[in-house]
């Protein structure tokens, strides 16, 4: 049970901060991606900094748990995983703290 918990609380995080990584992108570079498409820049935008950040912090922690065997490789995710989740709490703080 007490696993159960922990993981739907991570889950309900980890959405939270999903959902305020694509509303900071949606918000502050919807145009990121407008010399592909004006109509599709705003989601291209969300998809971007979610997987830039969300996917790939989520992806790194998984490489640096199961699949590094050296400590090179598990140095190497654990950076990777800490800069994603650093990326992902600065733009929610953001997102939060400008008041949109």
């Amino acid at each position: 049970m007490t696993d159960y918990l922990l993981l739907h609380r991570r889950g309900i995080g980890a959405l939270i901060s999903a959902t305020a990584t694509a509303a900071f992108f949606a918000t502050y570079s919807a145009s990121m991606f407008e010399f592909i498409s004006p109509q599709l820049s705003p989601w291209l935008a969300v998809a971007a900094g979610v997987f830039l950040f969300e996917f790939a912090a989520f992806a790194w922690s998984q490489v640096e748990a199961k699949h590094a065997d050296t400590r090179e490789q598990i140095a190497i995710a654990g950076a990777g995983k800490w800069l994603a989740l650093a990326g992902s709490i600065l733009t929610t703080v953001v997102w939060f703290s400008m008041g949109e």
